[in-house]
């Protein structure tokens, strides 16, 4: 994917319709913001547990820290 971040402001990973594991759509989200646009991840549900496998994971060292 080629994005530039003064054209495009965000990109949609779709998890609720799209046939995307977990690792894959991380995967996505890494290289779309690497690329200094914002990830959106479309969740299939309003469910805790889903909301929490989108997000990536804060260790404890970096709550601490802010």
């Amino acid at each position: 994917m080629s994005a530039n971040s003064e054209t495009v402001q965000w990109v949609l990973v779709d998890t609720e319709h799209g046939n995307i594991d977990d690792s894959a759509m991380h995967e996505a989200v890494a290289a779309i913001a690497a690329c200094g646009v914002s990830p959106i991840v479309r969740i299939a549900a309003n469910e805790g547990w889903m909301v929490k496998r989108s997000c990536p994971q804060v260790s404890k060292r970096e709550k601490s820290m802010s």
